[in-house]
């Protein structure tokens, strides 16, 4: 009796096994790269989106700002050019007389301008004087600050802040008188230096 011999795969058989495995292989790496490149694609938009809020976020927050800059001078009326300084001590500024912009100046005198923590006594904060209670959402609060552009012209003597021989006058008889008020508005996110990452600045006009 022939003792008994197991059969070997033919080459043939060796071959179609090792071409499925690096089939597979391939097939599995080209899975692994689509799902990177898509994973990468769904990060990127998240950050885009969450970029997008924040901003929007310091935007509304300017709005706020500029609102409850109105209703300062509504309330304090600040018809007093006095008051105001060319330094924008407490937040009552005078226009600029060396050609730069108020607001530019702050960017260096005013630290919280930029969304520091520290307090400032340059520009004010929101709710300081109409005691509006505190955004929750941003990581700091906005801020503004009013610059005085004189008594409004009626025509008669000129155009705004002109002093001329007309003015604009409320109904009780007095002066009219106009305002530039420019707000900052802050997002939550935090950069690196511990500042709100995203920044928004408005102006308006206001006459009171």
């Amino acid at each position: 009796m022939n003792p008994f011999t197991p059969s070997r795969p033919s080459r043939g058989c060796a071959r179609q096994a090792g071409f499925s495995l690096l089939t597979a292989m391939i097939f599995l790496v080209v899975l692994s790269l689509l799902a990177v490149v898509a994973m990468r694609g769904v990060i990127t938009g998240t950050r885009m989106a969450t970029n997008t809020q924040d901003q929007n976020l310091a935007f509304q927050s300017a709005e706020a700002a500029l609102r409850d800059a109105e209703a300062d001078i509504a309330a304090s009326g600040y018809g007093d050019a006095s008051l105001f300084a060319a330094d924008c001590a407490n937040g009552l500024c005078l226009p600029s007389a060396d050609g730069v912009s108020v607001w530019v100046k702050l960017a260096s005198a005013d630290n919280a301008w930029q969304g520091a923590a520290s307090a400032s006594a340059t520009s004010k904060t929101y709710g300081a004087v109409t005691s509006a209670a505190a955004l929750p959402d941003p990581l700091r609060q906005p801020r503004y600050v009013i610059e005085y552009l004189g008594p409004v012209g009626d025509g008669g003597g000129g155009g705004l802040a002109s002093g001329g021989a007309g003015y604009e006058v409320d109904g009780s008889g007095g002066k009219r008188h106009a305002y530039r008020v420019t707000a900052v508005g802050f997002g939550r996110i935090e950069n690196a230096s511990g500042a709100p990452a995203a920044r928004v600045v408005l102006q308006s006009l206001v006459e009171n």
